[in-house]
């Protein structure tokens, strides 16, 4: 489980496909600090699990092996090395909330259609597909590339 609020922007190493899944390899700063083989993070708002963390002076890479159904469901099928993606340790019993509860499992991508400054607020207008429209209400959290935001309409 998950805040939305993103801890840092970790850079991506590389993408290396193949026929049983795709090998994530990312470079963490503060969330790759203690974390273990089988730990989760979100990637962008993307619960994975990882299976090997590297220690190093500024923090750790972490590799994770992706499902093509997280591919395709994701977008970080568009990652490639030197992308940036956010980042997120999980909850901790007890620890606190500052967003909404967001649980990594992603439903669909969107296309962002339209971004404007509203005084000290961004509007972001973003279209998906009829059927995940189904889930979301006014007033409503989303989790966007992992960033926890209300709907307004």
């Amino acid at each position: 489980m998950f805040t939305g609020i993103v801890e840092e922007a970790g850079k991506v190493q590389s993408v290396e496909k193949s026929d049983a899944g795709i090998r994530l390899v990312i470079e963490a700063k503060r969330c790759g600090k203690g974390l273990k083989i089988g730990d989760s993070l979100a990637v962008n708002g993307c619960c994975l699990t990882a299976v090997k963390a590297s220690a190093r002076k500024t923090g750790a890479l972490i590799q994770f092996d992706l499902l093509h159904e997280t591919w395709d469901r994701t977008n970080l099928k568009f990652a490639k090395a030197g992308s940036l993606v956010n980042l997120e340790r999980p909850l901790s019993v007890g620890g606190r909330l500052d967003g909404h509860f967001v649980t990594g499992h992603i439903d669909g991508v969107g296309k962002i259609e339209k971004l404007e400054r509203k005084g000290n607020d961004r509007l972001i207008e973003i279209s998906t597909e009829s059927e995940l429209m189904q889930l979301v209400v006014s007033k409503g959290s989303v989790a966007i590339d992992g960033i926890s935001l209300t709907v307004a309409k």
